[in-house]
């Protein structure tokens, strides 16, 4: 979708008008540092982006979730299953990556400048530096690629209450996506949202920045403009507006996600357990197969912070006969491992004693591998050992994102 520019100044030129008495408008006093032209030229500046960002947002082909929004009245539940996706197809990370509030202190490898960010006074505009910091995180995977989130902070060198900064212009380049600095499709843009797993949700260029805040990146929900990937190598700028030689600051060549062991240790570590890893699993060694279910707890009082793990392992005998092995366990809730005791279970549902345990752990979402140990010498598999099991079905059941 290609926005003209001519149409873009009609709507700025419309906004500048309706800016008339906020901080961003001319009629502002401006400091010595800038003159009435400048303050004019900016705030026009502003009020384009603006405009720009609405149209983006409120593009009638936009599809949410993969599903098109066009003509579907809200709240409306439809007949075609389509109310059954559950995922944007916009994210630009997996879902549980992130909670509100977002990290308020860095980790990893961190990539920043100084920003001379537009500010105002209540009487007159000036400069304030902050730190911007970039970094990412390491996220849970689906297929057990590499998957991150990226953040970005303006940390101001004190909270002054008598003065404060103005949100940047901010414009994202990437040479894998074939999109530079002023694009003239406008694919430069970018979301940075206060909250994650948002949609619509972006910071407006030229707010007041009141505290030290964290952002983090996200796509706009259109097709035309979402090439972008967070996850390559890209650059950022970050524009106050005031067009001097000094109102542009760069961070270069952020490198691709590539996490090691010391950068990102968390990215190979087993993921937290939850519902989302209850299935139908498999393993090629004597064709056993699993059923795992992880469930709230039914005890009100441990619903916030427990979850259960049922689990039934149909493993065979020495002469082949089929054996249930069943156990349940609860467990806090993040926990990466969790480990059961065993029963054997005849055919007629009677319990033979404990037959063992088992450690359960799962490195992504379709995957998961458990110890066990045989203390009773009852049949089934003898000794300790160790299995990899595969989902039989991979999670992309009813929109679900095991993320």
């Amino acid at each position: 979708m290609f926005i003209p520019s001519a149409t873009l100044r009609g709507v700025a030129a419309f906004a500048l008008l309706a800016l008339s008495g906020a901080a961003v408008a001319s009629s502002v006093t401006p400091s010595a540092a800038f003159s009435a032209a400048q303050v004019s030229a900016q705030a026009e500046a502003v009020a384009t982006n603006h405009a720009l960002v609405q149209r983006l947002l409120a593009n009638p082909e936009r599809t949410l979730g993969g599903v098109s929004t066009q003509g579907i009245a809200p709240g409306t539940r439809q007949n075609n299953s389509t109310d059954e996706v559950s995922a944007s197809s916009y994210r630009a990370y997996p879902p549980s990556c992130l909670s509100n509030p977002l990290p308020t202190t860095t980790s990893g490898p961190v990539y920043s400048a100084q920003v001379p960010l537009a500010a105002y006074n209540g009487t007159q505009y000036i400069i304030e530096t902050a730190t911007i910091s970039v970094w990412r995180v390491a996220c849970p995977s689906l297929t057990g690629q590499a998957a991150s989130a990226t953040l970005m902070r303006i940390q101001r060198a004190a909270e002054l209450t008598t003065q404060y900064p103005l949100f940047p212009d901010i414009r994202m380049a990437q040479t894998s996506s074939g999109v530079g600095f002023d694009d003239l499709t406008y694919r430069d843009y970018i979301r940075l949202a206060r909250e994650p797993n948002t949609i619509l949700e972006g910071e407006p260029t030229n707010i007041s920045v009141f505290n030290s805040t964290t952002y983090v990146l996200e796509y706009y929900p259109d097709a035309s403009y979402n090439v972008q990937n967070f996850n390559n190598s890209f650059s950022l700028r970050f524009d106050n507006l005031f067009g001097q030689s000094t109102s542009k600051t760069f961070i270069n060549n952020i490198p691709a996600y590539a996490p090691t062991a010391a950068t990102y240790p968390a990215a190979f570590q087993p993921m937290p357990v939850s519902g989302f890893q209850s299935g139908n699993y498999v393993t090629t060694l004597n064709n056993e197969n699993m059923l795992i279910q992880i469930y709230q707890s039914p005890v009100v009082a441990d619903s916030a912070t427990k979850r259960y793990l049922l689990f039934t392992w149909v493993a065979y005998a020495a002469d082949g006969t089929a054996l249930n092995l069943e156990g349940n366990t609860v467990f806090n809730i993040g926990a990466q491992s969790v480990t059961s005791p065993v029963v054997l279970v005849g055919n007629n549902g009677v319990q033979s004693g404990i037959w063992g345990n088992v450690t359960f752990s799962f490195s992504d979402c379709n995957t998961a591998q458990f110890t066990y140990t045989n203390t009773s010498g009852l049949p089934g598999p003898s000794g300790s050992g160790t299995r990899t099991w595969n989902r039989l079905f991979s999670l992309y059941l009813n929109g679900l994102v095991c993320q």
